[in-house]
């Protein structure tokens, strides 16, 4: 559920610039889903304790960044059916690595037998949800892989359905949905739903008003109207520290009235301003950074911090285990960057030199120079 910047066929010259500070976030927003659940794992109360709201945020991320990359070249004549593809190539590799690792902590921590550690990790591997048993997550061998399969849900809906209707259309599916999502954090005390193999529906809402409230705001930035300019470190610093605020909020306001205030009115809020804003020239490489750490720890980190606190839940393992998902996650993200911009170099020299030998004809030219969709 990552959303990259790099696939945005439409953008200025000084559009990298100010989504920049959206990769930061969502740098940030990985780093405190996984500061939640570090601890859920080794028990321990910490301030990440509502960092779960972030996955609304990704929601959000990803519709803004698929309206800006697909929907033009939709409009062009690019099939739906290459756009999924895409979407799986880019989605499932990271998602498989996180499986197999859940497979192998769970294989030496001796949580399961093999043969149901196997085909818990065929399942995971195919993109199936474990449903209807208690006391389980739909993805067991890696909790978070459910909101990659609910957005590779929502990019097939939108490149089938969704980008052909109006943007006044799209607001009233985000309001309904909206409506059903606090309906459902209400009735479960929290907007932790959709990780559950029991009622892993409960989170169709939350990822159905996030990811089309999403496209309204891609919409929207195109048509360079509305843009509230700000300075950077306000939306920065308001989303990074908004979970974190309601763990103070417990005397006054609920967990559900914190977590649907927070997901229906104040991050939607916030993340415009972060839209609509840029980052200082000096602090780019540290936004782009943490963009490219975001992908991989949040697919990855869950089965390191199992794997650590099964042997030791002291402080010091505890610090360990944080620091190798994150340079795990370094390394896996600047190596797929690395090589990512390697292959786009290179198609776009071929596409050059086609143009110049007249060898490639005009429609492949077009497609071969498209920017890959990344999110």
């Amino acid at each position: 559920m990552m959303a990259g910047m790099s696939g945005c066929a439409s953008m200025t010259a000084r559009s990298p610039q100010r989504l920049l500070l959206l990769d930061g976030l969502r740098g940030i927003a990985a780093i405190s889903v996984m500061g939640y659940h570090f601890g859920h794992v080794f028990h321990v109360k910490n301030l990440f304790a509502r960092g779960y709201l972030f996955v609304d945020f990704f929601f959000i991320l990803s519709g803004f960044v698929l309206t800006l990359a697909l929907e033009p070249r939709l409009a062009k004549g690019w099939p739906p059916s290459a756009f999924i593809r895409a979407r799986i190539i880019r989605l499932w590799p990271m998602a498989a690595l996180g499986a197999v690792a859940g497979a192998m902590v769970m294989f030496a921590t001796g949580g399961s037998g093999t043969v149901e550690i196997a085909l818990t990790l065929l399942m995971a591997l195919a993109m199936i949800p474990l449903t209807g048993i208690r006391d389980l997550e739909a993805f067991p061998l890696n909790g978070p892989q459910w909101s990659l399969l609910f957005e590779l849900i929502a990019n097939l809906v939108h490149a089938m359905l969704l980008q052909r209707l109006a943007t006044k259309v799209l607001l009233g599916i985000a309001v309904i949905s909206g409506t059903t999502e606090a309906l459902v954090i209400f009735t479960y005390g929290s907007n932790r739903v959709g990780p559950d193999s029991l009622d892993w529906y409960a989170g169709l809402p939350r990822v159905a008003f996030a990811y089309t409230l999403g496209i309204c705001f891609g919409r929207l930035w195109q048509s360079r109207r509305t843009r509230i300019e700000s300075h950077w470190l306000v939306p920065f610093a308001l989303i990074s520290l908004l979970p974190i605020a309601l763990c103070f909020t417990n005397g006054w306001l609920s967990r559900a009235s914190g977590d649907a205030l927070s997901v229906l009115v104040a991050m939607p809020a916030l993340f415009w301003l972060a839209a609509c804003g840029s980052v200082p020239s000096r602090l780019e490489r540290v936004f782009s950074g943490l963009g490219i750490l975001s992908f991989p720890l949040y697919a990855v980190h869950l089965p390191i911090l199992k794997l650590f606190s099964h042997f030791d839940q002291s402080p010091i393992t505890g610090v360990a285990a944080l620091a190798t998902s994150l340079m795990l996650a370094a390394g896996l993200g600047f190596t797929i960057d690395h090589r990512h911009k390697a292959k786009s170099a290179s198609a776009q020299k071929l596409g050059e030199a086609g143009d110049l030998s007249h060898s490639q004809s005009s429609a492949k030219g077009k497609v071969d120079r498209q920017p890959p969709v990344e999110a």
